[in-house]
């Protein structure tokens, strides 16, 4: 499954969630053989938090599983940013990363 396609099944999840008080979100996912053009519709996601009944949010969490080889990390939240860039206008924190099991 791409990534393009685990958007298009978060999208009406979050179109769905009626909180005002929601602060913080953070979604994990597999990491998996990326080209750039699975990675551009990240903005899907950002107009959905930036409706009203997201106001609250500060934090918005990116984690990938390591599983294979792909681009680097840096490539990754270079084009995950690039989409969310109005959030990070608004001033909600956007971070990328790999999770890492304790």
């Amino acid at each position: 499954m791409h990534v393009g396609d685990r958007i298009d099944f978060l999208v009406p999840i979050l179109d769905n969630v009626r909180s005002s008080m929601l602060t913080k979100l953070c979604f994990e996912l597999p990491m998996p053989s990326i080209d750039h053009h699975h990675f551009t519709q990240w903005h899907r996601i950002g107009n959905v938090l930036q409706q009203r009944r997201f106001s609250q949010l500060t934090e918005l969490v990116v984690l990938f599983q390591p599983q294979q080889a792909g681009h680097s990390m840096g490539r990754v939240e270079q084009w995950i940013r690039g989409d969310l860039s109005a959030l990070e206008e608004r001033g909600i924190s956007i971070g990328v990363g790999l999770h890492t099991s304790i």
